[in-house]
């Protein structure tokens, strides 16, 4: 039976008051990738970074500021082996590992969780092959997920999993030469996406690929080491940890034990 009216009130209130805080989280990780976004541009498109003088040179792209110069994507990062979804079951030499999928990326980016993100054996010797480090961006390569979705690796990705993380064969995985450049790197990855330009580097029909060796073609400007460790020290203070906390984790996991704790009248409110 159910119970009393005024109990069931009082269920949705608590229930109602953890769903509002993860959607809050939600909207602060929203908020941080906008500003993230916006420096971006100011610094990167309209060329306004702190100590810029305003004097530029031509180059293939168009004007740019003096020591910056024009390049190619893959003088960011460098492709890596390819993932490994592992099995169901356990075999001779495997572990349990979360295996993320590009359908992972969009979840983790923006709620910093990824609830759904699958547990698979893995061999131990391939998750070695495949450790993500702080220098590693992600990106979803085939159609099922949301192709050329990426997001930076920070240390604190680790740290809302139960399990070792490593990556599936659904996603790609690119490194850089250090933490400051990834972050570049993906923010340029991100524009690419939102912009809808990401499409150009598609292959592929009824389910589509990444087409990575293209997209590492992508020609850009490269500013100085200066100002990408700068834009990275700017963005990395928050950003990253807010993003990549436990809470919200914590906060759906409460929710759903208190649910069936409930429903099997082991707790009362």
């Amino acid at each position: 039976p159910l119970p009393p009216l005024s109990i069931q009130s009082r269920i949705a209130d608590v229930l109602s008051n953890i769903d509002d805080k993860i959607e809050l989280n939600r909207q602060t990780n929203a908020t941080l990738e906008a500003i993230a976004q916006a420096i971006f541009k100011e610094w990167f498109v309209d060329f306004n970074y702190p100590g810029a003088t305003g004097e530029m040179v031509d180059s293939e792209l168009g004007p740019i500021p003096k020591g910056w110069r024009a390049g190619k994507l893959n003088e960011i990062f460098s492709l890596q082996i390819g993932g490994d979804w592992g099995k169901d079951s356990r075999f001779p030499g495997a572990i349990q590992v979360i295996s993320l999928r590009g359908t992972d990326i969009d979840s983790l980016k923006f709620s910093g969780a990824a609830p759904k993100a699958p547990v698979r054996w893995i061999r131990e010797s391939s998750i070695e092959k495949r450790k993500i480090e702080n220098t590693d961006v992600l990106i979803g390569g085939s159609g099922l997920g949301p192709i050329g979705k990426s997001i930076y690796c920070d240390e604190h990705l680790h740290d809302i999993f139960d399990y070792p993380i490593t990556y599936s064969n659904f996603c790609r995985r690119l490194r850089a030469r250090n933490s400051p450049e990834a972050v570049f790197g993906e923010i340029i990855l991100e524009n690419l996406y939102k912009s809808g330009a990401m499409r150009q580097y598609f292959s592929g029909t009824s389910i589509p690929n990444l087409d990575i060796d293209s997209l590492l073609g992508h020609k850009l400007v490269i500013p100085s080491r200066v100002v990408v460790e700068e834009y990275f020290e700017v963005i990395s203070k928050h950003k990253f940890h807010h993003i990549f906390n436990n809470e919200s984790k914590l906060l759906s996991q409460m929710r759903d034990s208190l649910i069936v704790r409930l429903m099997n009248d082991e707790v009362r409110i």
